[in-house]
């Protein structure tokens, strides 16, 4: 009631600030606490993701002989240099696993944010061209529109032949995939040191793709883990098995440490 005896039709100004003021607060503890929700909802679908192409490859590896596919098989005399993309009839890991996904959309992590369309040839999964015969056609207007967010681990797959699964001793303690923001078939160890600044529209990134710092990783036993990325060197090397050259653990934690701090 006002002081003449009749009902107000409002609040003060005193109340509405109060309110204000309330929801200021609120909006600050809730809004950290759902994009957390929504990182956490991304991270997971990236998990799945992972798992779903690490279990086609062990399906894979059980179809052809217990060995693993193989990261890049060129087919393209006129095409020496085994770091250019396939020429035409050849192919990467990826494209194995095609007939046992069947899924373009799963390579895509929903973090990769990359502004960058891909020429053919690391896609492997691209609209029909016919200097590429035999690859999926992923639907008009797809041609380099998927990002490729998962590598192999070029440590161990990089031997043209594909590596047999009698080589592991310890499969659960090897790398298998890990996510990435670069277009090439693997990534390893020696990557931590390179410098994607201004890169596919990012203000700064290294070479694997993260979730706030954190990354996925899927290992040769098939199982997937969250960890970070100093996780894989130490206390034990997960790039490789046998004895750890020095010199590979010392450019991989120095690489981390002074140019891609992201991943600490």
């Amino acid at each position: 009631m006002s002081r003449y005896g009749k009902p107000r039709s409002g609040f003060t100004l005193i109340e509405l600030l109060v309110v204000i003021a309330i929801i200021a607060i609120l909006a600050a503890i809730l809004f950290p606490v759902f994009a957390q929700a929504r990182e956490q909802a991304r991270k997971t679908v990236c998990i799945s993701n992972m798992k779903q192409i690490s279990l086609a490859m062990l399906m894979y590896v059980q179809d052809y002989d217990e060995k693993f596919g193989v990261e890049r098989n060129y087919q393209d005399p006129n095409n020496p240099n085994p770091y250019n993309p396939p020429g035409p009839g050849g192919y990467t890991w990826r494209w194995s696993l095609y007939p046992y996904l069947k899924n373009v959309q799963i390579w895509n992590c929903p973090d990769d944010s990359r502004n960058v369309n891909w020429s053919e040839g690391y896609l492997d999964c691209v609209q029909y061209n016919p200097n590429y015969p035999g690859r999926v056609n992923c639907g008009p207007g797809q041609q380099g529109g998927y990002h490729l967010s998962y590598a192999y681990n070029g440590s161990v797959f990089d031997n043209g032949n594909g590596q047999a699964l009698s080589f592991f001793q310890s499969p659960a303690q090897v790398i298998l995939i890990q996510e990435t923001r670069m277009e090439y078939p693997d990534l390893g160890w020696w990557c931590t040191p390179w410098d994607l600044s201004g890169v596919f529209g990012l203000a700064g990134a290294g070479a694997w793709n993260s979730h706030n710092g954190i990354l996925n990783w899927a290992f040769v036993d098939g199982h997937v883990k969250t960890m970070k990325m100093l996780r894989v060197a130490t206390p034990t090397w997960m790039w490789y098995e046998g004895p750890v050259n020095p010199n590979d653990f010392h450019q991989f934690t120095t690489g981390i440490e002074t140019v891609n701090t992201e991943y600490l």
